[in-house]
């Protein structure tokens, strides 16, 4: 019984849908449909700035990237990401590498955050010893979609 029911499932299903295509229907308003924007920025070596905590203890460096285009709206409906890029190649933030000096390896971490006007990037290490090193010269893409 069980066979026989879903052998007349399939028919139904397989030759149910046949038959001439029926007419156009009337057109709909037109969509909104997405904008974007995106910018490529250079961090020079000599922008970055200490981070502290609370406390006023060394965590990294940051740097502030005014944005007018992430707008309220954008901020709250849009999607917007951060990369990492070298002319050939953009990596998503956040991006951790892990490197190795004198058998001791260790790590550095490039991340972001968003705020209406504004995206902040964020270079830290895992000891938080290297207060006397700049970070690099660096290029970010930020892009947004809304």
């Amino acid at each position: 019984m069980k066979k026989l029911l879903i052998l007349i499932g399939a028919a139904v299903l397989l030759f149910g849908c046949t038959g001439p295509m029926g007419p156009q229907g009337p057109k709909g308003p037109q969509g909104e449909g997405s904008q974007t924007f995106t910018l490529t920025y250079k961090l020079a070596s000599a922008d970055w700035v200490k981070n502290t905590d609370a406390a006023g203890n060394f965590i990294g460096w940051w740097h502030e990237i005014q944005m007018p285009e992430l707008s309220t709206y954008v901020y709250e409906y849009g999607m917007y990401n951060v990369y990492l890029w070298d002319g050939n190649i953009q990596v998503p933030l956040p991006v951790i590498v892990y490197n190795e000096t004198d058998n001791t390896w260790w790590e550095k971490k490039i991340s972001c955050d968003f705020a209406v006007g504004s995206v902040a990037v964020y270079y830290q290490e895992n000891d938080f010893m290297n207060e006397g090193y700049r970070p690099e010269d660096m290029t970010f893409r930020i892009h947004l979609v809304w």
